[in-house]
């Protein structure tokens, strides 16, 4: 289920706009996911705050972040 907008750049890499939108399971969805698009994503899976710090080297968008910092209740650096 889509919500709010977190926030929305061009992506200093791939110089494409990105919009960073709020999302949750619907309710009694399944929670396994797939890349499907293995052009744009070469994986896919949950992980902590921890863990995405780790696979991105720190480097989430300053305001993705933030919202997940308040949403899993203050996860640290």
């Amino acid at each position: 289920m889509a919500g709010d907008e977190i926030g929305r750049r061009v992506h200093p890499v791939t110089n494409r706009l990105m919009v960073y939108v709020a999302a949750k399971p619907a309710p009694r969805a399944s929670l396994d996911v797939t890349a499907e698009d293995t052009d744009e994503l070469a994986d896919v899976r949950w992980v902590s705050l921890a863990e995405a710090d780790d696979l991105t080297g720190g480097k989430i968008y300053g305001p993705v972040r933030d919202y997940l910092e308040r949403e899993l209740g203050g996860a640290q650096r």
